[in-house]
């Protein structure tokens, strides 16, 4: 045989093994798609309807395909499908895998530590889930990965070291909403890359790790409703990139750093509450100007309020609540007057307090958009402003528990959105004002508490909490729930007063009804849905991905509507959830 024909048998023998071994890998692929279609058991919406042999696997819904290497799968999407089972290990055979988003369905079992096969993997999306057992510490062999999201699961387990020590491109860590124990791995400190790292509601201990102060691009850093204790480390405030800070409820003590806001440019929440906290508030806050949201309650800061709120131009809530700062004459108090300043404050609380003197007028002048205002529970003298009527967003308001004389401003109940209004405990004098009858009126449901003992209420089930009606005292959970009926009128396009709204059926009834039901866009209102223009845009364009996108983040804000307005007060997000939520939807969105 010449040379020509062994070398003309080589090739054709070379281009036989190389179509056999495509082959081979295209059946890998769809074998391993078969394998975890078998592990779904539940599919009431159809989202795998079309994982069949009529159809090439690379064409079923959710599975996208490699361009450069045909027919290899790159990614696998079943967003908010509604599926159920386990996630079969076989997904682990798609070795060119980069992205597996299964956020939002109703899967069990652990979580395959077979992922960390997967070299390639760049986004693991597994949140909202049922899954079990522990965070794998194989994923700590994905170094390629960018987001880990494991949020809202029921895994246990420690927090893998492994996970700081081999992804330098991390991006997004994720946990949180499950019961994992044990400390914070100071390894957390060398992902270098991290941006968001969301540990909250979880049974953590230990200290924060100061090693975390390394991180410097992170934006987001969420341990919030753990069993953290020690003093927060300083470094963490030297993180110029932060936007979002929040260790609430956990039992961490100490003093704040003097030089807190020095460098924080960027931050918008801060979020504190629940702790051991002590001390009294830096004025270097003030330098932290773009701060929105300072949430300190429950802990035990002291000394005077300082000036440095007041010089926050963008500052939408402030609450001091239940803490032993102290205050005699009108220099102690001046720190109210500087909020006039606050053009945006929609919230304020400086109630359970040692705040004594006389109350200042300015209070008057605060923002139109301030929607709740408490003071209660402090040893306020004076009279109750004139002229506060003109705050026109009112939704509630506590005077209750001071020592304020005089009468009740005439004009008080003209406020159009109050909805709970408390005099309680006070030395007031004269008539109750005839506006007030106004807060009773059968198309609202307020609550008017002049005395210790004097309650009423009517109405139909609006913004306020049920537990108001119940005698319950005003707090920010109730704040919560008001926040959720908001957010469902706005993105509903319905009202609580409506008069559909009747014989037990109220606003939220309805949208948990339809929501239950995988109905939950028969309530979205269209506007929101449809910008006509750019919708049929992206239809037009193929671009089916930016309204699926949009439709998902539309839920994701009902729902979380809905989470804010549960009836039982225990069973709600806390602030600082929320806050977290809405930041996160935001991000994604």
């Amino acid at each position: 045989m010449s040379s020509s024909h062994l070398f003309f048998f080589y090739l054709l023998l070379s281009s036989m093994l190389t179509s056999t071994l495509l082959a081979n890998k295209i059946t890998d692929d769809h074998l391993a798609l078969l394998a975890f279609k078998n592990g779904v058991t539940s599919d009431p919406s159809g989202a795998l309807s079309s994982w069949n042999e009529s159809v090439h696997f690379c064409n079923w819904t959710g599975v996208s395909c490699s361009h450069k290497h045909p027919h290899r799968v790159t990614a696998l999407d079943l967003s908010m499908s509604d599926l159920g089972g386990f996630i079969s290990p076989s997904i682990a055979n798609l070795s060119f895998i980069q992205s597996i988003e299964l956020p939002v369905n109703g899967f069990s079992g652990e979580v395959p530590p077979e992922f960390g096969l997967l070299h390639r993997l760049q986004y693991l999306n597994l949140s909202y889930n049922a899954l079990q057992g522990v965070v794998p510490v194989n994923l700590a062999n994905c170094s390629k990965l960018r987001v880990l999201d494991l949020g809202c699961n029921q895994l246990s387990g420690s927090i893998p070291v492994e996970l700081g020590q081999t992804l330098p491109k991390l991006e997004m860590l994720i946990l949180h909403n499950n019961s994992l124990i044990g400390v914070i791995p100071s390894s957390i400190g060398n992902l270098s890359s991290l941006t968001v790292l969301f540990l909250m509601r979880n049974n953590l201990q230990g200290t924060i790790p100061k090693e975390l102060g390394r991180l410097s691009y992170l934006t987001t850093f969420v341990v919030h409703v753990n069993l953290l204790n020690g003093s927060i480390p300083p470094v963490l405030f030297n993180i110029s990139s932060l936007i979002f800070f929040s260790v609430t409820d956990n039992q961490l003590h100490g003093n704040l750093p003097p030089s807190i806001g020095a460098k924080l440019p960027r931050l918008r929440n801060l979020f504190m509450g629940g702790n051991k906290l002590s001390g009294t508030i830096p004025a270097s806050l003030s330098n932290a100007s773009m701060l929105q949201m300072i949430d300190f309650p429950t802990n035990k800061f002291s000394g005077t309020v300082p000036l440095v709120f007041g010089w926050m131009k963008g500052l939408v809530h402030l609450n001091l609540e239940e803490n032993q700062f102290q205050a005699s004459d009108a220099n102690d108090l001046s720190f109210i007057d500087s909020l006039v300043n606050c053009s945006n404050l929609q919230g304020f609380s400086i109630a359970n307090n040692d705040l004594g003197g006389v109350l200042p007028l300015s209070l008057a002048n605060f923002s139109k958009e301030l929607q709740f205002l408490f003071l209660d529970n402090n040893h306020f003298s004076g009279i109750i402003p004139r002229g506060i009527e003109n705050l026109i967003s009112l939704n509630l308001m506590n005077f209750g528990g001071n020592d304020l004389t005089g009468q009740i401003p005439e004009h008080i109940g003209n406020i159009p959105m109050l909805q709970r209004l408390s005099f309680a405990d006070n030395k007031l004098t004269g008539y109750i004002p005839s506006s007030i009858g106004n807060l009773t009126h059968d198309n609202n449901n307020n609550f008017v508490e002049s005395s210790t003992t004097s309650t009423g209420i009517k109405g139909t089930i609006g913004y306020v909490p049920p537990e108001y009606g119940l005698g319950s005292e005003v707090s920010t959970m109730g704040d919560v729930y008001s926040y959720g009926i908001l957010v469902l009128e706005l993105f509903t396009g319905m009202r609580p007063v409506d008069e559909r709204f009747k014989d037990g059926m109220t606003m939220r009834k309805f949208v948990e009804i339809c929501a239950s039901h995988d109905r939950i866009m028969e309530v979205i209102d269209p506007s929101l849905m449809f910008s006509q223009e750019q919708d049929d845009d992206d239809i037009e364009h193929g671009d089916i991905s930016a309204v699926r996108k949009k439709i998902e983040c539309l839920v994701s804000v009902v729902a979380l509507g809905l989470a804010c307005s549960v009836e039982s007060p225990n069973e709600r997000l806390g602030m600082p959830d929320v806050a977290a939520q809405m930041h996160a939807i935001r991000k994604r969105c």
